[in-house]
């Protein structure tokens, strides 16, 4: 049955147990309990020797790894930010070590990019912001699922079929919402004539970013030059997160990463935890013992992963802290 073949009464009790379902108490209450089941499988003791003994010279190589990677997501962003106006990269480079600190506040990211959507509409309007980031997000996305898939199909035992199922699926989906910013200009703008038609105020609220993406979807340049960096910068991560694995004594292929890291991310939109924490952490605790690595190690690795991008959202911090001195 379709949501919208049910009665009022069963539509409120569906929405009453949606919001119950994500709200504080029940995060709370979700992520202690995740935190709880991840305590059963790891001795807390020897995990804290391994971060202890852990080669801070590869995490540190880490970190600057991630520079480089952080470098690419920003001309995966700047590229179309500058296909639609020649904003300075100095600007594009502000905006982006801002929205760091913000991402990590709500689930998938969504204080970021509220920050670099309200930050570059006072350059290039609400609409051609909205899409940049949305065409961004959407290049990442692929990337990430290009990488994933090739990880999956690079696996073997007991979990390569699944994870090939799953890599696979979610690649086709990304494939096909891809493909939407290469519409013809001709398709794009019947799209848009067709909302126009209605007599919709919302609809007609619509137009002004369905042009914007008609308009990225212009400059076909700029779109294969995101994709590109978003392919590149995903590669840099994954080699960075190796290095972190191997600060710990435990060698790790890229791939099980490229496989395990789409799989946290989805964690942080489960409405029951808090932005996923202890459900990311036990799903990649699960996937690396799996490689042989201990689960104190697992656990560990699992913590690096976590604080990958502490330098820069300190950094991010700073910046508002310097902007509000300013302002």
């Amino acid at each position: 049955m379709s949501p919208s073949e049910l009665n009022p009464d069963e539509k409120e009790k569906r929405m009453s147990a949606m919001k119950l379902l994500a709200s504080w108490p029940v995060r709370i209450a979700g992520t202690l309990f995740c935190l709880w089941l991840i305590s059963l499988q790891v001795d807390f003791g020897k995990a804290f020797e391994v971060f202890r003994e852990a080669n801070w010279n590869l995490i540190f190589i880490g970190w600057l790894v991630t520079a480089a990677v952080m470098g690419f997501a920003i001309l995966e962003w700047g590229v179309l930010i500058r296909s639609m106006k020649p904003v300075g990269w100095g600007q594009i480079l502000r905006t982006y070590t801002q929205m760091l600190g913000p991402a990590q506040l709500l689930p998938a990211g969504l204080g970021g990019e509220a920050v670099r959507i309200l930050q570059m509409s006072n350059q290039i309007g609400v609409a051609s912001a909205t899409a940049a980031a949305a065409v961004a997000r959407i290049s990442s996305s692929l990337a990430l699922a290009m990488w994933a898939f090739w990880g999956a199909i690079n696996l073997t035992g007991a979990l390569a079929p699944i994870a090939i199922a799953i890599c696979g699926t979610n690649l086709a989906i990304m494939v096909a919402v891809w493909s939407l910013a290469l519409w013809p200009t001709a398709a794009a703008n019947r799209f848009i004539a067709w909302l126009r038609s209605f007599d919709k105020p919302l609809l007609h609220k619509v137009i002004p970013f369905a042009e914007a993406l008609r308009d990225l979807g212009n400059n076909r340049a700029a779109l294969v030059l995101s994709l590109c960096s978003a392919t590149i910068g995903w590669f840099f991560n994954f080699y960075a997160l190796s290095l972190f694995a191997l600060s710990t004594g435990a060698a790790i292929a890229w791939n099980l990463f490229a496989v395990a890291v789409p799989l946290s991310l989805l964690s942080t939109i489960a409405p029951f935890v808090m932005n996923g924490l202890g459900l990311r952490e036990g799903i990649l605790i699960s996937v690396f013992s799996q490689t042989g690595a201990s689960s104190s190690q697992a656990a560990v690795i699992a913590l690096l992963v976590d604080i990958q991008l502490l330098p820069f959202i300190l950094i991010s911090a700073i910046s508002w802290v310097v902007l509000r001195k300013k302002t």
